[in-house]
C-alpha cells in the first residue's frame, strides 16, 4: 500500500524556484520514491508544476528521470551551469545576467529532446514571466500542448541578473508564483474539475529552504541602496511564498477540496540541529543564494536529513520553521525622537 496516498487519491506535486537549492528538494523525492516502492514520480503524481529549478526538476520526472538521476545533475553539474560570463561579454551586455546559457540549453536538448507539453503521461505547468504581456505565465497542456518542454523550462529558468532572458520570458519567480501550489490547485480543480473532483485530491508543496533575513539592532540604519535592493528582492519572495500556502490552505484545504502537505526548513542552526545538520565554519545561512554553487556539500546535507527526518504519512506535511519572539518595549521610541531625519 502507498504510504503517501493510501486511500488512492490523485497526485499534484508542486516545486518552488531557488536556483541550487534545489537539491533540497530532489533529495526529498528520492526518499519519496524509495518509500513507494522504488516507484518513479511520474507514476506517484498525476500532475507536476515547478517554478525556475522546480521547472528543472518536474520536467526532468515528467519524462521519466528519477529523482536520483537529478540530485547527481545538482551535485556534479552546478560549476558549469553558473559557469560566469567573461567581464567584456558582460560589459557588452550592460551587466544585465552573470552567467552563460550555453551548457544548460545543451543539457535540456539532451534530456528533453523536443518532447511537447501534450506527448507527457503527466498533466504539467510550468511558469514564466511574460514581459510583453506584463504578467504570468502558466506554459499547461491545454492552451501550450505544442510548445517544446525545453523551451518551457528555459524560459522559467531565466531568472533576471543571473540569465539571460529567453525572448520574451524571464523567470516564473518573479512576482508571486515562485511557489506555485496554489495555482496548481486552481489549475486542477477548476480548469480539470472533471479530472480532479474536489475532495479526491492530494498536493504535496516542496520549498526550496528559506533563510531568516533578520538584521540585528541597528543594522538597518547603515544599509546601502544595494543591501536594501537586495533585501526587498529576499523578503518579497519569502513573502509571497508564504502567502501562497496560506492561500492554499485557506481557499482549498480547510474547505475540503483537497490535502495540502507543504515541506520546507527554514535555514537557522536550531532548526538545522533538530535534523542533524552542523553548520561548515565560514557558511553564513543568509547568503545561501540560489548560485552559492560553493555550498553544495552543505545543501546536500540538509537535503538528505530533511528527507529522512520527514514522516511522509503525516497528512500535516513538514514546514519547520524558527519565529523570533515578540517582545515590545514601550520606552523603545524615546531614544529615537530627536535624533532629525
Amino acid at each position: 500500500m502507498s504510504i503517501v496516498n493510501p486511500d488512492g487519491r490523485k497526485m499534484i506535486l508542486t516545486c518552488d524556484g531557488g536556483g541550487i537549492r534545489g537539491l533540497i528538494v530532489t533529495r526529498c523525492l528520492e526518499k519519496l520514491e524509495e518509500i513507494e516502492g522504488d516507484k518513479p514520480c511520474n507514476e506517484i503524481f498525476d500532475f507536476m508544476g515547478g517554478t525556475s529549478t522546480g521547472a528543472i526538476i518536474v520536467a526532468g520526472l515528467a519524462v521519466g528521470m528519477r529523482a536520483a538521476e537529478l540530485t547527481r545533475f545538482y551535485r556534479e553539474e552546478c560549476q558549469r551551469v553558473f559557469q560566469p560570463m567573461p567581464f567584456c561579454e558582460r560589459l557588452r551586455h550592460k551587466f544585465g545576467w552573470k552567467y552563460e546559457k550555453a551548457y544548460i540549453r545543451r543539457r535540456l536538448k539532451e534530456e528533453l529532446g523536443d518532447i511537447r507539453l501534450e506527448d507527457l503521461a503527466v498533466d504539467i505547468m510550468i511558469t514564466a514571466k511574460d514581459t510583453v504581456r506584463g504578467e504570468t505565465i502558466f506554459f499547461e497542456k491545454k492552451t501550450f500542448g505544442k510548445m517544446l518542454l525545453r523551451d518551457a523550462v528555459e524560459s522559467s529558468i531565466s531568472a533576471p541578473v543571473y540569465f539571460r532572458p529567453n525572448g520574451r520570458y524571464i523567470d516564473g519567480g518573479v512576482g508571486s508564483f515562485n511557489n506555485v501550489c496554489y495555482q496548481a490547485a486552481v489549475e486542477a480543480l477548476y480548469y480539470n474539475a472533471d479530472r480532479y473532483p474536489a475532495g479526491q485530491v492530494r498536493l504535496l508543496s516542496f520549498g526550496t529552504g528559506r533563510g531568516l533575513n533578520n538584521m540585528l539592532e541597528g543594522e538597518a540604519e547603515h544599509k546601502s541602496i544595494l543591501d536594501w535592493a537586495f533585501y526587498v528582492i529576499g523578503e518579497g519572495m519569502d513573502d509571497a511564498n508564504d502567502q501562497q500556502v496560506y492561500i492554499t490552505r485557506k481557499e482549498y484545504a480547510d474547505q475540503g477540496k483537497l490535502e495540502f502537505r507543504r515541506y520546507q526548513i527554514t535555514f537557522t542552526s536550531e532548526i538545522l540541529a533538530r535534523i542533524g545538520v552542523k553548520i561548515p565554519e565560514g557558511i553564513e545561512l543568509r547568503n545561501v543564494g540560489i548560485d552559492a554553487v560553493e555550498y553544495i556539500d552543505f545543501l546536500d546535507e540538509v537535503g538528505r536529513r530533511f528527507a529522512e527526518y520527514i514522516d511522509f504519512a503525516d497528512p500535516r506535511g513538514c514546514d519547520l520553521r524558527e519565529r523570533i519572539s515578540l517582545t515590545f518595549d514601550p520606552t523603545y521610541f524615546e531614544g529615537l525622537r530627536g535624533r532629525g531625519a
